[in-house]
């Protein structure tokens, strides 16, 4: 997501402000093919990644055994390479087959557009709406309403923190509290997405099912909502995850409050570090070094018994 995010802002949004100020397209046909390829690509990347960011809390808490088993790097590259596959699955056909026919056309008309006339279905932005535009939104809220059920029903406590807890519980504690700020940097996630996203699937809807022409005005404003997307989810996550805020923090030198479970995960690291060392051989040789430069007797080595002294010899007489 921080990767589609990062080239929405530094390949779409610019190519769009120069496209919205001269009211045609300046640049060369492959700039448009770029322009288009990122622009239908990237932004659905970050609406796909919600997806699959609302199937692992899914699956964290409904079935949470499973889960720390099968959490690892692999099944979060597993997921960002979908979201990858599954966008570009839709919009390269219909890409291609539009470039190659209708590219000519871009220097022409002096327009970037997609739709042309006599363009196949499946050519067409009709599939790429239906996949990344309609589908995303209904299967996150679907997700995360599925999440808080089985939230609610096992009496997880997602308002609160625990507290203090022993050495010994010390990582199941920071398990929890991982968890909870994911559920709520999700939270946020959906609630942005359907406040933002919503009137740019309105659009779609009526424009391929109504054929209802919409004013200039609602294209523009849904269509930078939807752009603001990516702006406001790197916002969100710093919100709902204290441990990705005390990161940047720390990146630019700013201080860092100690809150009680990092106390309680130093002191644990302390604590078992300790430990570990007094019952090394470096710590008992440091021992003996130390009392025997004190002049004491080593308390690995206690003082053996004096051995009974020999009876001198006597001469022996004639």
């Amino acid at each position: 997501m921080a990767i589609s995010d990062f080239l929405v802002g530094a390949i779409c949004i610019p190519c769009s402000i120069v496209y919205e100020y001269y009211k045609y397209w300046p640049l060369s046909t492959a700039s448009c093919s770029f322009y288009m390829y990122f622009d239908y690509t990237v932004t659905n990347v970050s609406v796909w990644t919600l997806v699959i960011v609302s199937f692992d809390r899914l699956w964290a808490a409904h079935w949470p055994v499973s889960y720390r088993e099968y959490n690892n790097r692999l099944k979060a590259l597993i997921g960002i390479v979908l979201s990858w596959l599954i966008v570009n699955a839709t919009i390269l056909p219909g890409f291609i087959h539009t470039r190659m026919t209708f590219g000519w056309l871009t220097e022409k008309e002096r327009s970037c557009s997609w739709e042309h006339d006599g363009l196949p279905v499946f050519a067409s932005s009709f599939p790429v709406s239906v996949m990344d535009g309609w589908l995303p939104t209904p299967i996150v809220v679907t997700c995360y309403v599925l999440t808080l059920v089985t939230i609610y029903k096992r009496g997880i406590n997602i308002t609160h923190p625990e507290p203090a807890a022993a050495p010994t519980r010390q990582v199941s504690r920071n398990r929890k509290r991982q968890e909870r700020q994911a559920f709520w940097v999700l939270t946020l996630l959906v609630i942005a997405q359907v406040a933002l996203w919503m009137p740019w699937i309105v659009y779609l809807i009526r424009m391929h099912l109504f054929h209802y022409e919409s004013s200039e005005l609602y294209i523009d404003v849904a269509y930078w909502l939807g752009y603001s997307l990516s702006a406001v989810n790197p916002v969100l996550f710093n919100i709902g995850n204290k441990d990705i805020f005390n990161s940047i923090k720390k990146l630019f030198g700013l201080r860092v409050p100690v809150s009680e479970g990092s106390r309680g995960s130093r002191a644990t690291g302390v604590y078992v570090r300790k430990c570990h060392y007094q019952d090394s051989s470096e710590y008992r040789r440091e021992k003996h070094t130390q009392a025997f430069s004190e002049g004491e007797d080593s308390p690995e080595k206690p003082d053996k018994p004096d051995k009974p002294e020999k009876p001198e010899k006597q001469p022996f007489e004639a």
